[in-house]
């Protein structure tokens, strides 16, 4: 049977003492927004294409949290984007086969392997690679270098300030993070929305993802994707038709509009 040992601390990226009682403060808040609820139809599951570990810095979420938490409220699969660093993906798979083998995990679950990665205009995601990528090329020479080892490229965030912004136009893209689960700023969601009706990508798919970096924020947004093919290479290949469609959750919107009451209140 598939042994797997969670990373212990020295494992984390995460350099912060404290993150650990900021990590609980957080989670407790969003639980109280509720679960999400996820939209979906015979034919088509969903995906939450965007998700950190702590193998990212900015998070100390357990892969066998991130799982449980995701088969719970429904979710078909992840995908691991940690950030310049595919070691998270990788944990993460192992830890689902374990889960597997113990009937803790739909057998069918998938994890897709990917990461978040710096380039010298913002960060772009790569998807279905486990290959180390330096950081700092431009976006053209990550999607070449992406493509050439068979993964999709993802324009996450874009309009974000780690986001590549208008770059994503003379880039090689597959996919767009048209809602973004860490993003609350309604005309930057807009803006990100507005691209799918640009003719310039139009044969660019449309992904929504939760970025989360706390596990009760997985699933905040997510991606329903049409087809019948439940493998790695099936949602791939239904990736780079286009049958996807992107979609937020109520809780999302409540943190939203929370997060507004409190600005207006400075």
């Amino acid at each position: 049977m598939t042994m797997y040992n969670p990373p212990g601390k020295e494992a984390r990226c995460c350099p912060h003492w404290w993150f650990g009682a900021w990590d609980r403060l957080v989670n407790r808040t969003l639980s109280i927004a509720g679960e999400p609820v996820l939209l979906s139809k015979p034919g088509c599951f969903c995906i939450d294409t965007h998700v950190h570990t702590l193998f990212s810095s900015c998070s100390i979420t357990q892969p066998i949290d991130l799982l449980l938490r995701a088969a719970k409220i429904g979710l078909s699969g992840i995908a691991v984007m940690d950030h310049n660093n595919p070691d998270g993906a990788r944990d993460t798979a192992a830890c689902a086969e374990y889960l597997k083998g113990r009937n803790l995990l739909p057998a069918n679950f998938l994890v897709i392997p990917g990461q978040e990665i710096n380039t010298n205009r913002g960060h772009l995601g790569a998807l279905f690679t486990l290959e180390k990528y330096p950081m700092d090329l431009s976006p053209i020479e990550l999607s070449e270098r992406v493509h050439q080892d068979g993964g999709l490229v993802v324009a996450v965030h874009p309009f974000h300030s780690t986001g590549i912004g208008d770059a994503l136009l003379d880039t090689p893209i597959d996919l767009v993070e048209v809602d973004c689960g860490a993003i609350f700023d309604k005309s930057i969601s807009a803006k990100a929305r507005a691209l799918m009706s640009d003719e310039r990508l139009r044969n660019v798919g449309a992904v929504g993802s939760s970025d989360s970096h706390y596990v009760n924020a997985v699933g905040f947004c997510y991606t329903i994707v049409t087809g019948n093919d439940m493998t790695l290479d099936g949602v791939k290949q239904s990736m780079l038709a286009g049958h996807t469609e992107s979609q937020h959750s109520q809780p999302h919107g409540k943190v939203g509009r929370l997060l507004g009451k409190i600005a207006k209140l400075r």
